[in-house]
């Protein structure tokens, strides 16, 4: 990238790559990743052939590699850390859940103090008498 923007005739040599500067070499790094364009600089003599859609195969691509992968500590210190974000994450959801059901709960258990104190004032109240 610094020798194609050394060599782009707008740089002045004065460590600013214009827009124009910047637009021509994402071009280039565009056509270069369709493989239209093949910088000896980068790929040696090697050839590259086009890959087309009909001979790509299809990988599913994880975030965390399979545990059986992982070799080095590095990469076992990598997963852990995963893990544990992952658990982290579900244990602050069920927290959530477990204060909002408390809450529920609390509110509940009022109502119900309420309308059991209603019908021990109704238990209370003094009773008519009926004509026999």
């Amino acid at each position: 990238m610094r020798d194609y923007i050394r060599s782009h005739p707008d740089y002045k040599f004065d460590s600013v790559v214009s827009s124009r500067i910047a637009t021509d070499l994402m071009a280039k790094c565009h056509r270069m990743g369709q493989g239209l364009e093949l910088p000896p600089e980068l790929y040696g003599d090697f050839p590259i052939h086009a890959v087309s859609a009909k001979d790509a195969t299809s990988a599913r691509l994880l975030s965390i590699p399979p545990r059986e992968k992982a070799t080095s500590l590095v990469e076992k210190t990598m997963e852990r850390y995963a893990q544990r974000t992952e658990l982290m994450a579900r244990k602050r959801a069920l927290v959530g859940d477990l204060e909002e059901h408390r809450a529920r709960l609390q509110k509940t258990e009022a109502s119900l103090g309420a309308i059991e104190q209603q019908l021990s004032g109704l238990d209370s109240s003094p009773r008519l008498s009926t004509p026999r």
